[in-house]
């Protein structure tokens, strides 16, 4: 998934919350970036939960860290910042026990 992908889907997830993002992927990481106005205050620890949940449904391979940095628009550094382990939902695969020629009791 590419990083325009990325960022529609977590823009989408903020909509609601007066904020913009940015994404990069640096190797097997996500940096977020979140601008919000002057005057305008903004909850970024559960921005973050946000964000990581909306990340946690997309289908991203390689990527298993996610920093989130939070700032007033025309500044130039960080207000807050946060990172963590990115965790990715797995693929859910079913199984017919009939299909694999299993004995459920023995195992064999």
């Amino acid at each position: 998934m590419d990083e325009t992908a990325i960022s529609n889907a977590v823009q989408q997830a903020l909509n609601a919350h007066s904020v913009r993002s940015q994404v990069k992927r640096r190797g097997t990481e996500l940096h977020v970036l979140l601008k919000r106005s002057e005057g305008h205050d903004v909850d970024y620890a559960n921005l973050y939960d946000i964000i990581s949940g909306t990340l946690g449904k997309l289908p991203l391979e390689d990527t298993n860290k996610l920093m989130v940095y939070g700032m007033v628009d025309g500044t130039k550094k960080p207000e807050w910042e946060r990172g963590g382990v990115l965790h990715i939902a797995l693929p859910v695969i079913e199984l017919e026990i009939d299909d694999m020629n299993v004995d459920i009791v023995t195992g064999k």
